[in-house]
């Protein structure tokens, strides 16, 4: 038998044993439990209702299934041309994780330990990763729909995730097989920007490297900037620099040396990383 709680603004809590502070307005379990709100499911092995202040902490084994506000037509078609690598929008978001820490008067979520989120066939690794929400965690008190059903409990329009940070140290795969790494991350889902920084390192296939402090991905611009210095290599060729812009929209590159001029690089659809070391091949090292 299960034990279903629902707390302000129609949280739905299914727990399998649960200690209830009326007083305190506080509910605890250490056995499974699942909660169902506005953005999605949440699972965990244990957990912490803080009714009164709006928090939630989940413990071992924390599985969320994110659903966010769909996407125009607009939107997703600007997404397929030009994709971020994580925060993509109208995309659900799937995170495990050891800890979870939700403030519902911050609209911040916490990961900690061993996070692993995926999206759209993207995963994203990172000790530790903040979500920034608007809207409230727990659907409408006046939702008829079935508690029982996660899909039905679920309204992605009145939650909308803003941002996702993660940080100490980030590993980013995408499905075709291209890897980022860094020591941050920041998404910005309103914006449809994403930045990478320090000790960025892009990597395609097994001797495409492309290394910088910072990366900026801008969806509506349809343009990666990677700022150094920048070194891009392929086996033995190198192409240097300070700073490397690709538009998707154009399928062209250009790479600026400390105090010269950019050298415009034009290649075919085989990503940012394959145009530029094609370049380098023909002119090895961009000198500064």
């Amino acid at each position: 038998e299960s034990i279903n709680v629902t707390g302000d603004g129609g949280l739905n809590a299914k727990l399998t044993r649960a200690t209830i502070q009326t007083k305190e307005n506080i509910i605890t379990s250490d056995q499974p439990s699942t909660i169902l709100m506005s953005a999605g499911q949440i699972t965990s092995n244990q957990l912490t209702i803080r009714q009164k202040t709006k928090e939630y902490t989940f413990l071992e084994n924390v599985r969320t299934h994110l659903q966010p506000k769909p996407a125009s037509a607009e939107a997703t078609d600007k997404a397929a041309q030009n994709a971020l690598p994580f925060g993509k929008p109208g995309q659900p978001v799937d995170v495990a994780a050891n800890r979870l820490d939700i403030d519902d008067v911050k609209k911040t979520a916490i990961y900690s330990g061993q996070v692993v989120a995926t999206q759209d066939g993207a995963t994203m690794t990172s000790p530790e990763m903040t979500v920034t929400y608007e809207g409230a965690v727990a659907p409408g008190a006046k939702s008829e729909k079935p508690a029982t059903d996660a899909t039905a409990a679920s309204d992605p329009a009145s939650t909308k995730v803003k941002l996702i940070v993660a940080k100490d140290s980030v590993v980013l795969q995408q499905p075709n097989g291209q890897t980022a790494t860094s020591r941050a991350a920041t998404f910005d889902t309103v914006a449809n920007t994403a930045v990478l920084e320090g000790d960025v390192v892009l990597t395609q296939g097994d001797d495409r490297k492309a290394v910088g402090d910072r990366v900026d991905y801008d969806q509506a611009a349809q343009t990666m900037i990677l700022t150094g210095p920048v070194v891009v290599t392929q086996g033995a060729n190198i192409l240097k620099g300070r700073r490397l812009v690709y538009n998707r929209a154009t399928q062209k590159m250009q790479l600026s040396a400390r105090q010269c001029h950019g050298r415009n690089i034009s290649g075919a659809h085989h990503g940012p990383l394959r145009e530029a070391i094609d370049e380098g091949q023909r002119h090895p090292v961009v000198r500064q």
